[in-house]
């Protein structure tokens, strides 16, 4: 299954990044190194991420992983993964999806 990042990823990545390392620089390269790398896995089982919509009200195809205390918002396509965003858990990510 192929993988497809939107650029909002890269977007939110970036201001995770900044954000961490202004406190601790290692620790923010760490962090975002540990996300990509659960991005990267998301092809090999794709239904493994958790529905949204068993966690809201709304109906949606989005799925989640998490890195704590991240969440990786993807889709699954014909034959292919997408990712949307990556949102703090704190986030009210439903304003950051169309759903």
């Amino acid at each position: 299954m192929r993988l497809f990042v939107n650029e909002e990823v890269w977007l939110d990545l970036e201001s995770i990044r900044d954000y961490i390392a202004q406190d601790n620089p290692a620790a923010a390269t760490d962090t975002v190194l540990s996300i990509l790398d659960v991005i990267e896995k998301i092809p090999e089982f794709p239904k493994s991420g958790t529905q949204l919509s068993r966690k809201t009200k709304q109906s949606s195809n989005y799925r989640f992983k998490v890195q704590k205390p991240y969440l990786i918002f993807y889709k699954i396509e014909r034959d292919a993964v997408r990712v949307y965003r990556v949102l703090h858990g704190s986030t009210d990510y439903i304003k950051f999806l169309d759903i």
